[in-house]
């Protein structure tokens, strides 16, 4: 139920609105118009000077804001850094610890090295490692990484520096055999610095994509069974004497880090 106003509240209404509309009439009658100057040069300085006041503080903790978030971005970079360094310091143990284990699978005995130079030139491909003579590598040792997979071998060596050509560089070979077939043999050579062929095969052996090309332990210091690469495609021609092969070398030249080179002549 709604109570009706009384006299006293009804009487206060009527004169508040009287009021109101009182002063519309008489603004929009220009009546007003000295007294709304005389309001607005008096308040105006009050505002200039309270705009005056604020505008300072209100830079100042724009200026503190900028600078917090400088220190952020910059505390951010530095995390990442970080972060990158930790993630490239596990991948290098891990790949470390399954080299070394290869080498025991197989009773081989090798040196653990961290590549610090790589080819500048595009037409060459090797890498240059921390270890040398000191550690008892040798000319033409063969250099690994994990799974056994031959990345190279040692072509300059001085007491603690070596140089190792990789498989890819068109100087390198390697005799190879299939692991699916061992009587196919052949010579597997660079390729333009990005992957490997294999020629030689005799027509009369068979070999196919998937096939797995290891070395055959003809080379002097290379031991039999490290992986060369994987067979992409095979070319035989009629009437010639032999047929070739397109590898895929199992592993990646811009990523090596640790490399095991072969201390023992297996």
């Amino acid at each position: 139920m709604t109570l009706a106003a009384g006299p006293p509240q009804r009487r206060t209404i009527l004169t508040i609105g009287s009021t109101l509309v009182a002063i519309v009439l008489l603004h929009y009658l220009g009546v007003l118009r000295p007294l709304e100057r005389l309001a607005v040069q008096t308040l105006l300085p009050i505002g200039r000077w309270t705009t005056g006041w604020l505008s300072p503080v209100a830079e100042t903790r724009s200026s503190e804001t900028s600078a917090r978030m400088a220190i952020l971005e910059q505390r951010i970079a530095e995390l990442n850094v970080e972060n990158a360094q930790l993630q490239s310091a596990l991948e290098a143990a891990v790949e470390a610890d399954e080299q070394e284990r290869f080498l025991k699978t197989r009773q081989f005995e090798g040196v653990a090295a961290r590549l610090v130079a790589r080819s500048g030139d595009p037409t060459s491909e090797f890498v240059t490692v921390d270890r040398g003579t000191r550690a008892g590598i040798q000319i033409d040792a063969p250099a690994i990484v994990a799974g056994g997979v031959i990345i190279g071998r040692v072509i300059a060596v001085t007491d603690d520096i070596s140089r190792i050509l990789l498989s890819t560089d068109n100087r390198s070979s390697f005799a190879g055999v299939s692991l699916q077939s061992t009587t196919t043999q052949g010579l597997v050579s660079g390729a333009r610095g990005l992957s490997l062929s294999m020629g030689l095969i005799s027509q009369s052996e068979h070999i196919e994509a998937g096939d797995i090309i290891v070395t055959s332990g003809v080379d002097s210091g290379v031991p039999r069974g490290l992986v060369l690469g994987e067979v992409e495609r095979v070319d035989r021609q009629t009437g010639a004497l032999f047929q070739s092969a397109s590898l895929r070398p199992l592993f990646q030249s811009n990523r090596l880090d640790v490399i095991t080179i072969l201390t023992t002549n297996q």
